[in-house]
Formats: C-alpha cells, sequence, structure tokens
C-alpha cells in the first residue's frame, strides 16, 4: 500500500512539473510586413512598424519575436508583401506558435492598422487587432496598444490567471503595461544572474510622480543670465574623441571626480586648483564599445559606482565599477541592460535600465534598478508616455502650469534625425522645435539580420531639465550643433561649431536664456552640478575638435558657474 501511495505521489509531482514546464514554455510569434492600402507612399509606415513592432511585443522568457525567413527588405525599398499561404509556411518552418500580419490604410488623416494574430495549430480563426491613429505623429502610442493587445491574447492562451484585467487607462493609452514572470523566487539566492522581473502591473490612475500642486505662473521678464560668460575652468585633453561625460564621488575621498569616456577608454579627472589632473584610466575589453557612462552610489555604501553601458554588434555588454581595495573593480559583468542615473521631477534621482534589444536595440521597456543584497535587479516599470529610448528624454514643469512634461528627441516614422518635442503625460504633443536643437555626433554599430549589415544607431544629446530658477521656471540645458550649410543630408562628422544652450518657457516657446561661445567642431555632452561642492552649481561642457586626418582630437572640458542671486 505504501509502495503504491508511493508511486502515486511520484506521477503527482511529475504531472505538476511537466504542467509548469509547458506553462513556462516561450511563445513563438512571427511578424510579417504589413501591406499599405492609399494613393499615398507608405513605405515609411510599413518600415516603421516592422522596426518598432518586434521590440514591444517580445517578452523575455515568455514571447520571443522570430524573423520570417527570406521576408526582409533590402534598404530604401518597400517591404516585401507575402501570401497567406506562403505566410503559413514560412512560419511553420520559423518553429512559430503565431503569425501576426495585417494591413495600413489610410483615409484622409486617419491612419488604420488592421493586424490579425494567427495560431498555427487553429489558422483558420486569427484574431483581428486594429488601431487607428489621427496623423503621422500619433502611430507611436498606437503601437504600444496593438503591441499590448496582441500580448494580452497570447498570454491569455498560456496563462490565463496572469492576463490583466480591464483596460489601460482612458488618458494615457501609450502606456504599455507589464506582465508578471509566471515564476517566483522567495529570497535573492535564489534568483538566477541577471535575473528580468517585471513588475506587478500598474494602477488604473495616474503615476504619483507626475501629480502636482504647484499653481500656474505668468510670465513676466525673465531672470538675467543664470551662468557666468567666461569659464571658470578649461581644460584640453588630447587624443582619442571622449563621446560621454559625468561626474561623481567614485573613490570615496569626499571629492567629486570627473569621468570623461570614449569607446574604448574611461578617464578619470580630478580638480585640482583651478585645473583638472588625470588620476586614473579605466580598461575597456575589445567587445565592449561605450555609449554612455553614468556615476551615482545606488547600493548605498558611501561610494558612487560606475554604470558603464557598452554595445558590441548585436548585444549589450555593460559593467559596473566600484572603488574597492584602492582599485576599480568591476562588480557586475556582462550586463544586458543599458543604464541611466535619472533626476525626476522632484528632484529624487533614480538608475533606471533598459533591456537592449538585438533588433533594435533601445527599443525595451525602461525599468527602476535596486541592488538586492549585492545583485542589481529590475524592479517597476518606469512610466514614460509612450516607448523612448533611454537617453533620449528629460522631464519637469516646463510650461509651468503645474503638471510635468516631458522633453524628448522623436525620430517619428519620416524624420532623417529627432526632433525635440515637449509632450504631456497622455503622449499629446504640446510644442516643437523649431531651432534644430540637438545634432549628436555620438553613435555606435549594430548588426541586423534582417538587412544582413552594420547599421549606425545614434545616441541623442543629453536633455537636461533643472528647477533653479528665481521665479521658478524650470530651465532646459541642451545642446546645438551646427553642420556645415545646415544640411541635414551631410554627413554625421560634418559639424562646423556647436553651442550650449540654457532655455526657459516665455509662455510659448523655450527662449535662451544664457548661451556657451560657439566651440569648434562640436558639442558632444554636458553636466549640471556641483562639481567643488561649494554650494554653487556649475555647468561642465564636454566638445571636441578635429586635429587632422589622422582621427585624433582635442577634447575641450569647460566649466561655467551659475550666477549667484
Amino acid at each position: 500500500m505504501k509502495r503504491h501511495l508511493v508511486l502515486m505521489f511520484a506521477a503527482a509531482v511529475c504531472c505538476l512539473l511537466f504542467a509548469a514546464a509547458a506553462q513556462a514554455k516561450e511563445v513563438k510569434i512571427v511578424l510579417f510586413p504589413f501591406e499599405a492600402h492609399s494613393a499615398e507612399d507608405l513605405t515609411g509606415v510599413q518600415s516603421g512598424i516592422a522596426t518598432m513592432l518586434p521590440g514591444r511585443v517580445s517578452m523575455p522568457g515568455q514571447i520571443l519575436v522570430l524573423e520570417p525567413p527570406g521576408a526582409k527588405a533590402e534598404a530604401g525599398q518597400k517591404p516585401r508583401v507575402i501570401p497567406a499561404t506562403e505566410q503559413l509556411a514560412m512560419a511553420k518552418k520559423a518553429g512559430a506558435d503565431y503569425l501576426l500580419t495585417g494591413s495600413i490604410t489610410k483615409m484622409g488623416a486617419i491612419i488604420s492598422i488592421d493586424a490579425r494574430l494567427v495560431k498555427l495549430a487553429a489558422s483558420d480563426s486569427p484574431v483581428p487587432i486594429s488601431v487607428q491613429s489621427q496623423g503621422f505623429d500619433a502611430i507611436i502610442p498606437q503601437l504600444n496598444i496593438l503591441a499590448q493587445k496582441t500580448r494580452n491574447t497570447i498570454l491569455e492562451t498560456i496563462a490565463p490567471d496572469k492576463t490583466a484585467a480591464g483596460s489601460m487607462a482612458a488618458d494615457d493609452d501609450s502606456y504599455v503595461q507589464p506582465r508578471k514572470q509566471s515564476r517566483s523566487y522567495k529570497t535573492a539566492a535564489e534568483e538566477p544572474e541577471d535575473v528580468y522581473q517585471p513588475p506587478p502591473r500598474r494602477p488604473q490612475s495616474k503615476p504619483s510622480r507626475f501629480d502636482s500642486d504647484k499653481p500656474k505662473r505668468s510670465y513676466g521678464a525673465g531672470p538675467g543670465a543664470l551662468f557666468e560668460s567666461a569659464p571658470a575652468l578649461s581644460a584640453t585633453v588630447d587624443g582619442k574623441p571622449y563621446t560621454c561625460i559625468c561626474a561623481g564621488d567614485v573613490n570615496g575621498d569626499g571629492k567629486k571626480e570627473l569621468i570623461a569616456s570614449g569607446p574604448d577608454s574611461i578617464d578619470i579627472f580630478q580638480l585640482s586648483g583651478g585645473s583638472l589632473a588625470k588620476i586614473a584610466q579605466i580598461p575597456v575589453g575589445v567587445d565592449e564599445h561605450v555609449i554612455h557612462v553614468d556615476a551615482g552610489d545606488f547600493n548605498g555604501n558611501g561610494t558612487d559606482e560606475l554604470y558603464v553601458s557598452c554595445y558590441e554588434t548585436q548585444n549589450a555588454r555593460s559593467f559596473i565599477i566600484e572603488f574597492q581595495q584602492n582599485q576599480y573593480a568591476r562588480i557586475a559583468d556582462k550586463q544586458r541592460w543599458f543604464y541611466r542615473s535619472y533626476r525626476l521631477s522632484d528632484a529624487s534621482v533614480k538608475l533606471i535600465g533598459q533591456e537592449a534589444g538585438s533588433i533594435s536595440p533601445f527599443s525595451g521597456e525602461i525599468y527602476t534598478m535596486e541592488w538586492k543584497e549585492g545583485k542589481l535587479v529590475s524592479r517597476e516599470q518606469f512610466i514614460l508616455p509612450g516607448s523612448r529610448g533611454i537617453y533620449g528624454f528629460g522631464e519637469g514643469d516646463i510650461d509651468a502650469d503645474g503638471a510635468t512634461d516631458f522633453l524628448i528627441f522623436d525620430k517619428g516614422l519620416f524624420n532623417t534625425e529627432p526632433d525635440l518635442i515637449m509632450v504631456s503625460t497622455t503622449s499629446k504633443t504640446v510644442w516643437r522645435d523649431t531651432k534644430k536643437l540637438g545634432g549628436t555626433p555620438n553613435f555606435f554599430s549594430k548588426y541586423t539580420t534582417m538587412n544582413e549589415m552594420e547599421q549606425k544607431e545614434y545616441v541623442p544629446l543629453r536633455i537636461i531639465c533643472a528647477d533653479i530658477t528665481p521665479d521658478g521656471r524650470w530651465a532646459v540645458i541642451i545642446g546645438k550643433n551646427n553642420r556645415r550649410g545646415g544640411s541635414v543630408v551631410s554627413k554625421l562628422f560634418d559639424f562646423t561649431e556647436g553651442q550650449l544652450q540654457c532655455l526657459l518657457w516665455d509662455g510659448s516657446d523655450l527662449a535662451p536664456n544664457w548661451t556657451s561661445p560657439m566651440v569648434k567642431d562640436y558639442v558632444v555632452d554636458y553636466l549640471l552640478d556641483d562639481i567643488d561642492k561649494d554650494g554653487v552649481q556649475e555647468i561642465v561642457l564636454l566638445s571636441s575638435k578635429s586635429e587632422g586626418m589622422s582621427g585624433a582630437v582635442a577634447n575641450k572640458i569647460s566649466m561655467y558657474k551659475a550666477v549667484k542671486k
């Protein structure tokens, strides 16, 4: 009898294990190019959907997006439209469980995107999923909704109890609601390395960090220039070009250091009298192309860590450095995240991370990051109006109406370069730059299997939003690089001059309050901080000037102090 009970118990355990394994199975989906029905050329919309939708539909460990074999289009050509019978055969050949296809129709200003989600095991019962956009500017938020509906439909079949009840908030339909993992871990020790941890879904109310009881402000005469006209410090570093600068106490001496990085080098400088002294250099691996470096004490031990975001061809290879036992040591390696130390509109600073996708590196969801028993893990999804790259936005009450605004470098579907726009928390565009702010010299190479070639991925210039004016208006600090003849089709490094600007909202536009002197050849990066800890904030500007055909440049670091009021 006991033996019989033992066998029954073992069989039950096996059934549970097999059920859990089935539930944890990663679903595979193939996304085919969408047809276009319009008298206008919608190639840009088709290409935009093909580029952006995969990263929005995929969910690590749950939904894997596959490329349809033989369906790619050459660069600049219209996507190849594939008959339904061929789609089924190609999806089966790729080993997919689902396929997603559809059409785009434009009638007047209305753009309708009508998709069909087909489960290969029941191909005669496709699920229709449709969204509509009022003009081209609203397509991206609608793609977010389309992707979320696709996720929901798939997850309902594999984990019905995990699917969120109800719809997304009516006033923020661009928000893509995350899903819980089907697995859970009781302690940090049980978590696998670099575990992906989507958070509980967001409540239906507005995020509390966007709420504000600040009154609207009237616009009188603006304050005088917020920063000195001449630099308090100017230093030149010859050699390879830098692409990023940040600041922090990274060696625990109580002083803030400046950290300047290039694609394959990280140098640490300290203020020494009226000059900069290089005190350390951190080695970078041959397969680690540095694209951004941030500093901050996010593990709470009193010394700022360095979060080095790297990418090499198809994968992120980021790492984290901390000063330990009188040397800079790696405390995390081969991370699949891009990192950023981000200042919120309430002046708090959070570490956020975006999981780098192989198709589009900046297409993943953004999460707040947290150290837990010596390991950095993802926590809550970081609320943004729509899907954005981690380095292309800043926030604050820019137009002084008592509500949080976002300044965003937005490329859209048709622009060769991103435009600076201001959007509300519901993704409504409330202002668009006409001065051609921005112009980035920073990029890295990515390899796309869809085109089987390397392409450039651009990292936008920094957007700094700061509540530093005496009349309560927010300042916006941003660079502007000018190309030869103002042409947007010139080569990337055909920059002739650049300038850093501090802008204030005047009631209808962002108007200059302070500008730096013009630099040759371009503005690289900048930061706002109290570097020398004298109670007065400074702008630190990094610019670069070519020194001939050798590829060497003169990197110039200039520091402008705020005017004491």
